[in-house]
């Protein structure tokens, strides 16, 4: 309970409630070591809110906890909290006024007695790293790219009498002129720090995650609508019962729906792909030993999800799926719930466009909770600084070390 006890006095002092006594209990709570990431969050509000500047350090933290809650205890001395034996890093948000208390990191930081020792950043002063944004490369069929970060609405291309539009951030076709049967294909690609949304031709909606890339037809004028993906995107598909849509796979396997919504995560550098579905119904077929997309299929239901090697022949289905946290990167979140480190870097690396570099042994840590990806690369990494990690960024690298 001690968290949600924190959040009720933080509550009260926020709407000068605050009895004297309550004053004293929150003093009290907040110096104690397992609540020191919360002691950060007040010193960063303070930052950004004072006149005067405000270090960062136990003996400033401190102090600027006794001038928010007004109390001073006789005979406490400041000292460096030592690491914790057992500790894990709990990511939350705040609710109702805390969220506005704690606004100033974007996030509602504590720590519980459990599994992670004690994190600090070692890095030299140098220019922040701002998160990643709406913006992509489009290949047309001619091989000719298109930068979309800085264009205007509008037309961007003609092709074979179809429209290629900019509005608003998504890109879209209108094929009502057109009367061609050619196939031809675009390639919508999303470098690091950088995410998008595409309606196709028929209608489905696609939001294309960071470090990805989307071959697509500009117009489906065949039996099926089939499509390629290499990264992670999440599909609104539009229905149509007499032309399936495929989703291939670098590896050829296949996802195929008539109308649904999914998410799918084909990054080549994770251990497994992963096919989500949120609604409707989807069939996944692995590939074969000679890569054909022939092999095992699984047809999924709501909440479950797909899971085949990077080789693709081989498949298996997990239940009871939190799809909340599958498609988190789509609704401008990082779920960290139960991730461990390299994975969480991993997430960082696409979204930052960093490198990310181990020292020795990676530590064997998991992380819980979530955090906005509209926060800058120091401020994730403040987040971090009470686990048993040391950070150290020489430009876009950042080195992790025990």
């Amino acid at each position: 309970m001690e968290p949600e006890r924190i959040n009720y006095l933080i509550e009260k002092y926020i709407s000068g409630k605050l009895a004297g006594d309550e004053h004293s209990e929150l003093y009290d709570l907040l110096i104690q070591p397992e609540n020191r990431i919360m002691v950060h969050t007040l010193v960063e509000r303070l930052r950004k809110t004072s006149e005067k500047p405000v270090a960062i350090d136990d003996e400033a933290s401190l102090a600027a906890v006794r001038n928010i809650v007004g109390v001073d205890k006789p005979g406490y001395t400041a000292g460096i909290v030592k690491p914790m034996n057992r500790a894990r890093l709990i990511v939350r948000w705040a609710v109702a006024a805390s969220v506005i208390f704690f606004m100033a990191t974007g996030s509602y930081l504590w720590f519980q007695n459990r599994t992670v020792p004690s994190v600090k950043l070692q890095a030299k002063a140098q220019q922040d790293i701002p998160a990643g944004k709406t913006g992509a490369i489009l290949i047309l069929a001619d091989g000719s790219k298109v930068v979309l970060d800085s264009l205007g609405n509008g037309v961007v291309a003609q092709q074979n009498g179809s429209q290629v539009m900019l509005k608003s951030g998504q890109l879209a076709y209108d094929a009502s002129r057109s009367s061609s049967t050619e196939l031809t294909y675009n390639v919508l690609n999303t470098p690091k720090g950088r995410q998008f949304q595409l309606v196709l031709p028929d209608g489905t909606k696609v939001w294309l995650n960071s470090a990805s890339s989307l071959k697509y037809p500009t117009t489906f004028s065949s039996k099926d609508r089939r499509v390629q993906l290499s990264g992670e995107a999440y599909f609104e598909v539009s229905k149509a019962v007499d032309k399936p849509f495929i989703l291939i796979l670098a590896n050829n396997a296949e996802v195929k729906v008539l109308g649904t919504s999914f998410n799918v995560n084909a990054y080549d550098n994770e251990s497994k792909i992963k096919a989500t579905l949120l609604e409707g119904s989807v069939n996944v077929t692995a590939s074969t030993s000679s890569g054909a997309a022939n092999g095992e299929a699984a047809i999924l239901k709501p909440r479950q999800q797909a899971q085949l090697t990077q080789a693709g022949n081989d498949i298996a289905v997990v239940s009871n799926v939190d799809v909340d946290k599958v498609v988190a990167w789509k609704n401008g979140v990082f779920n960290f719930e139960g991730v461990g480190l390299t994975e969480m870097m991993k997430q960082l690396e696409r979204w930052y466009d960093i490198e990310v570099v181990y020292e020795g042994e990676v530590p064997n840590i998991e992380f819980y909770g979530e955090l906005s990806r509209n926060n800058s690369l120091n401020d994730v990494i403040a987040a971090l600084k009470d686990s048993d990690v040391h950070f150290r960024r020489e430009g876009r690298k950042l080195i992790v070390f025990k």
